[in-house]
């Protein structure tokens, strides 16, 4: 009799060990499920918010392109603008300068434009 208490302690032991490994076992696991639903939210913040900056990013690029073509084409525009006032001035100055007789190259013009 003594012996069969003896092994059903061992057995009352063992299946407490067990047991006690087993729900051991199953709060890691739920622990680790809970961590990897943590970690797959995380990761899909971090990706979003990747992919909103990525878009913010190619919208400040586009802007900032526009606006350097925008001024490009102003400072062109100024550019020929000036051009075109310097050669009509030019124009003009050659215009006074081929009808007064004294800058006259021409001998032959200059007599002409003195009769």
């Amino acid at each position: 009799m003594e012996t069969m208490y003896f092994i059903s302690g061992i057995v009352v032991v063992v299946v407490v060990a067990i047991a006690a490994a087993t729900l051991l076992s199953i709060l890691q696991i739920i622990k680790n499920q809970k961590t990897t639903e943590r970690i797959q939210r995380d990761l899909n913040d971090i990706t979003t918010d990747i992919h909103h900056n990525q878009k913010q990013m190619e919208r400040d690029m586009y802007d900032a392109i526009q606006n350097e073509v925008t001024s490009i084409d102003q400072q062109m525009q100024e550019l020929y603008r000036t051009i075109d006032d310097a050669r009509r001035y030019t124009d003009s100055r050659i215009d006074k300068m081929m009808n007064d007789p004294k800058f006259c190259l021409n001998p032959q013009a200059k007599k002409q434009l003195n009769d």
